[in-house]
């Protein structure tokens, strides 16, 4: 399983608000081209994480997360507020809204990336899609990238 709680202390002191590390985000594509001569091609990875105004994103935050928040009787205005341990309480109900909402799944031989909306659609994704679809709700839900 890709998600799991972290058993690190310290993490509600993490500065989640500002901190950027830039890598080269140019990589082969899983996907090969839909015309021929079907061949992966270069693409940024970050097209893989949907940015804060996808409508998609946005509406699983303010539908399916707010509703998920409600069952396991969390706290909305702690999620939406800022301030000290605000990021953080926001990463761990993401964190466990993913975790229960998609469902892992292996993928052997060919593992072309979903995009976030793919796999909340599915339900069910590996590693790096479970990874996209939680950046993409924390971007969405304010924390910076």
């Amino acid at each position: 399983m890709c998600l799991q709680q972290s058993r690190m202390t310290g993490i509600h002191q993490w500065n989640w608000d500002g901190d950027v590390i830039l890598f080269d985000a140019v990589l082969p594509s899983g996907r090969p081209t839909i015309a021929p001569p079907h061949q992966p091609y270069a693409m940024d990875v970050r097209q893989y994480v949907a940015t804060e105004n996808n409508a998609v994103i946005r509406k699983t935050l303010v539908k399916e997360v707010a509703a998920y928040m409600h069952r396991k009787s969390m706290s909305r205005a702690r999620f939406t507020k800022r301030g000290k341990g605000a990021f953080d309480y926001r990463v761990h109900v993401l964190t466990n809204f993913v975790g229960e909402r998609i469902r892992y799944q292996a993928r052997k031989g060919s593992d072309p990336w979903q995009y976030p909306e793919e796999t909340l659609a599915l339900g069910t994704g590996d590693c790096e899609d479970i990874a996209f679809v939680l950046a993409s709700l924390l971007l969405a839900s304010g924390v910076s990238p």
